[in-house]
């Protein structure tokens, strides 16, 4: 699969608003080559594309995110992990003015939302994490209710059985379920 490539300027900190945020499931496939980390805002919104945040910054708003600095000395093994982590399909380089909690304004580079006219869903948001993501949220639940609903305490040994069939159908149901919230946080962990 082909790589995004390295930003322009690479010596720009990187402006981190999804899943490589201080905080959030992918911050540890970086967070070895990060010097340091403040929190910010740029310009824009954040849509949703098959769960993924993308960046509008033409919208009018302003994302949450955090600064993310790299040491020169690392410079181009901290690009490389960002750019072989996100998918090309999704981002574009792009870059912008983060301005930080006290009052500066940095150009950082950031991964804005590719072709953001198709395939977007719901509101734009203006800050993404991990914890509201609904495979995590409600598809858990969801597992635990099904399992709860179909077999309380435990499923009794039986001969085969429409009853039976019903109960191991929705039993599957839930096991494929709970894969499907595990390949989500596999995912977002480590996409290479």
């Amino acid at each position: 699969m082909p790589s995004l490539g390295s930003p322009q300027d690479r010596e720009l900190p990187l402006f981190a608003y999804g899943s490589l945020r201080p905080g959030e499931l992918a911050f540890s496939l970086i967070e070895p080559l990060v010097s340091r980390h403040v929190e910010a805002t740029a310009a824009g919104v954040i849509r949703m594309r098959d769960g993924l945040p993308l960046l509008d910054p033409s919208a009018t708003g302003r994302v949450q995110g955090s600064l993310l600095f790299f040491p020169a000395g690392k410079l181009e093994e901290a690009w490389q992990i960002v750019a072989s982590f996100e998918p090309v399909t999704q981002y574009r380089w792009k870059t912008t003015i983060a301005m930080t909690q006290d009052g500066r304004s940095i150009n950082a580079n950031v991964l804005a939302g590719a072709e953001l006219q198709s395939g977007v869903s719901g509101d734009p948001v203006p800050e993404w994490s991990v914890g509201h993501d609904p495979v995590f949220g409600e598809g858990l639940a969801e597992v635990r209710r099904l399992v709860m609903e179909v077999a309380p305490h435990v499923v009794p040994a039986q001969p085969d059985s429409p009853q039976f069939w019903r109960q191991f159908f929705r039993l599957q149901a839930s096991y494929l379920l709970l894969w499907s919230v595990v390949e989500r946080y596999t995912a977002l962990h480590s996409r290479r």
